[in-house]
C-alpha cells in the first residue's frame, strides 16, 4: 500500500496527460483509500468505468476491478 496525498497528486498530474492510463487511476484509488475517502474511491472507479465506456468501448482492467473490490473490503 502507497502512503498518500503525494501519490494522489502524482496520479492526478497522470491523469491529466493520460486519462485512459489505468496505472494512474489505480494509484489514485490506493490513495484514496489510504486517506478513508471510501465514497472517493467508489466515485473515482465509477469515473474511470464510465470514461472506459465511452471512449473505448470498455470496462476495467481485470487488475483494477480487483484492486476496487480489494479496497472496499479494507474500509
Amino acid at each position: 500500500m502507497i502512503s498518500a496525498p503525494y501519490p494522489l497528486e502524482l496520479a492526478e498530474r497522470g491523469l491529466a496527460i493520460d486519462p485512459l492510463n489505468e496505472t494512474f487511476w489505480r494509484i489514485a484509488l490506493e490513495a484514496e483509500s489510504a486517506l478513508g475517502l471510501r465514497a472517493a474511491v467508489t466515485g473515482r472507479y465509477e469515473e474511470l468505468a464510465r470514461v472506459l465506456d465511452e471512449r473505448l468501448g470498455l470496462t476495467p482492467s481485470r487488475e483494477t476491478r480487483v484492486l476496487y473490490r480489494w479496497l472496499l473490503e479494507q474500509n
